[in-house]
């Protein structure tokens, strides 16, 4: 099988490196066809090929692309995307959500949530804290599991677990998120440095009204406690790691606020739900300019 990573961001980088340590064939969908940059991994250095679009919609052998991209470069991909070949498998991976998304994914697209953690350090990939993943079809009645690519995606970065109802799944990544992400920004701080400070009251209070969203829009119950328990283990496990909205924050890019805190804050607007503290930790970061 071949593999085209789009872009050359940290998660990205990191699954390229991983695929092609595997003897996996690896390409790099970079931005305006340019050269692919040079990563390094505990001193090894790899250098990728580059694929365009063009090229892309030509593949006539079996190809996984894997876009692990910001949520607000989402829409403009998937529109350069939408020639893809019939023998290209697309595979995505952002946090947050989209209010858009039943309008916007394919349903024959696969969701891939991973709480492992990497940042970037010039051409260093750092693979910060270990984590775990779930892979999914959007639609949860599309087809069987595409075992090779469960199977090589799965040795490459494990552990990987099938989730038919990959949904659940994204909604306990997206409250993870919700409650590590903006503190980070708030205290200028790593993720582990946070279970020193006083703010586990504040967290279960997302918590509890991510619970409720998920209730009243998905009918899926996520009890707040089980939320604030992974986060906090997330944290643990990733201690050393800056979140992804403090790295933007440090690189003066925007951040996914919108589409995690922000997110919730608008969906339960729609059902007419109280999300004041997702509401209070949007507005702190936007006062920030995050």
């Amino acid at each position: 099988m071949n593999w085209v990573i789009v872009g050359q961001g940290a998660l990205g980088s990191l699954l390229a490196i991983k695929l092609q340590q595997q003897g996996q064939s690896v390409s790099i969908l970079t931005r305006n066809n340019g050269a692919a940059e040079a990563r390094q991994l505990a001193q090894q250095q790899l250098q990728f090929t580059t694929i365009t679009l063009q090229q892309l919609a030509l593949q006539a052998q079996p190809t996984t692309v894997i876009a692990a991209v910001k949520a607000y470069q989402l829409e403009a991909l998937l529109e350069q995307l939408s020639a893809l070949s019939a023998h290209c498998q697309l595979l995505l991976s952002y946090n947050g959500m989209l209010d858009n998304e039943a309008q916007l994914l394919p349903a024959n697209c696969l969701h891939w949530v991973t709480t492992h953690g990497a940042y970037r350090d010039g051409e260093q990939v750092r693979h910060a804290g270990l984590g775990q993943s779930w892979l999914g079809w959007h639609q949860a009645d599309y087809g069987a599991p595409p075992q090779a690519l469960l199977t090589e995606l799965g040795a490459a970065l494990p552990p990987l677990q099938w989730k038919a109802d990959i949904q659940r799944q994204r909604w306990h990544k997206l409250a993870i998120n919700c409650l590590i992400n903006p503190f980070t920004v708030l205290h200028n701080c790593r993720n582990g440095e946070l279970l020193n400070l006083p703010i586990s009251a504040a967290m279960l209070e997302l918590a509890s009204e991510i619970s409720v969203l998920a209730r009243q829009l998905q009918q899926l119950e996520l009890a707040p406690q089980q939320l604030l328990a992974e986060a906090l283990a997330v944290a643990e496990k990733t201690a050393n790691n800056r979140s992804s909205m403090l790295s933007d924050v440090l690189a003066g890019r925007p951040t996914e606020i919108a589409y995690l805190n922000g997110f919730v804050v608008r969906q339960s607007a729609k059902l007419g739900l109280t999300a004041s503290a997702n509401q209070r930790l949007w507005q702190q970061l936007q006062q920030r300019g995050a």
